[in-house]
């Protein structure tokens, strides 16, 4: 186990503008072959970041998350001018 949390909870560290929590979680709801777990008070929602290629729009998001979206900030992201990195798109989402 020792070995396996190094692997799973070990960063590259070019990756910590992600702020990303890793955890363990017990999986026991199935949807279509897929496993989440639930928000709640032990795990929030607190931000979505709409990639450089994402196509869905800032309403469709918005409707997707339903009341999660009353607290979570919506961030649209795009590719890095000059760096490796994804960097938060200024111009927002299309309109």
């Amino acid at each position: 186990m020792a070995d396996a949390d190094v692997l799973l909870f070990t960063k590259y560290i070019n990756w910590k503008y992600e702020e990303e929590i890793r955890v363990w979680a017990a999986l026991n709801d199935s949807d279509q072959g897929l496993y989440f777990d639930r928000f709640g008070e032990m795990l929030r929602l607190v931000k979505v970041i709409a990639g450089a290629k994402c196509s869905l729009s800032e309403t469709e998001i918005v409707e997707a998350l339903g009341q999660l979206a009353e607290e979570a900030t919506l961030i649209k992201a795009r590719s890095g001018f000059t760096e490796f990195e994804i960097v938060k798109d200024m111009r927002g989402f299309p309109k």
